[in-house]
């Protein structure tokens, strides 16, 4: 089965630890920064007007090992200039409708890596009501909204009917998204910079066609068959994977059927089932034991 891509960040890391001991000069200083990079924590923004809960918000979504969270400066305040909302992630905050100065910050997002998020909902009528508001959220900008009471994010249960348990869930499908473009936009650089390099071809080489950055491409390349804004899509019905090298073959079967128009990202996901059935396939290395 597939291992987190955060795992998989972390493994690609100590092999580019490896990299850079071994590599003269530059190629050294690329493998070293590359690690670094997949290892910084996704910027997380919460934005939005003053006085829409984005303190609050950020406080109920807490620390993460794997995320930096940080309250952005009001949009629309007077006399300041608005804020530049360039993390990985941003959670955009609204209590009483989309205005102009929210619409024109949101245009500027990428809305794979946003939400929106309707605060404050117990001075609205009914949680019917907050979620059409969030709904209307959603089709004026055209990113994912969600309706939350932050007040309710103490017992499970309270999580999910707060909404907090969406919200949550959209920012961890966001932060994986984030990591993987990461890792692989890392694998396409080494892979150029190895075709440049003279010395250290052969080690880059050898990473770019390795399993961790196979991985990493075909994480990045899922985030183009989901269709919601909590990860799921096309891909609902891919062959479950029993950790068999029959369903990682069937799985490769299933992504080389997709979507022309996806073409580039379903091959990316197909290698990476190839090479996990490869893996599967292989005997177990036998143990000799000394006198027989």
């Amino acid at each position: 089965m597939s291992e987190p891509v955060g795992v998989v960040c972390e493994r690609a890391a100590s092999e580019l630890d490896a990299l850079a001991a071994a590599l003269p000069g530059a190629d050294a200083h690329a493998a070293a920064q590359a690690a670094h990079v997949l290892r910084a924590p996704v910027r997380i923004q919460i934005a939005g007007r003053a006085g829409v809960g984005r303190t609050t918000l950020a406080r109920v979504l807490g620390t993460r090992r794997d995320a930096h969270v940080e309250v952005a400066a009001p949009v629309d305040a007077p006399g300041a200039p608005d804020p530049v909302l360039d993390a990985e992630v941003v959670v955009y905050v609204f209590v009483d409708g989309v205005r102009d100065a929210d619409r024109a910050a949101l245009r500027k997002l990428d809305p794979a890596g946003a939400i929106t998020v309707l605060g404050k909902v117990d001075t609205m009528p009914d949680r019917a009501a907050a979620d059409a508001a969030a709904d209307a959220c959603r089709a004026d900008v055209g990113i994912p909204g969600f309706a939350l009471d932050a007040r309710g994010a103490g017992t499970s249960a309270e999580r999910h009917e707060s909404g907090f348990s969406a919200v949550a869930a959209a920012v961890d499908v966001r932060v994986r998204r984030a990591l993987a473009a990461r890792g692989a936009r890392i694998v396409r650089e080494l892979r150029a910079r190895a075709v440049a390099s003279r010395a250290g071809r052969d080690a880059l080489e050898s990473f770019v066609a390795g399993d961790s950055a196979v991985e990493l491409e075909a994480a990045d390349a899922r985030g183009a068959f989901d269709t919601d804004a909590l990860g799921r899509g096309s891909v609902g019905d891919e062959p479950y994977d029993d950790g068999t090298a029959d369903a990682a073959l069937r799985q490769a079967a299933w992504w080389r059927a997709r979507d022309a128009s996806a073409r580039s990202a379903a091959d990316a996901i197909v290698r990476q089932r190839v090479r996990l059935w490869m893996h599967r396939i292989a005997p177990a290395p036998s143990v000799r034991v000394r006198g027989r």
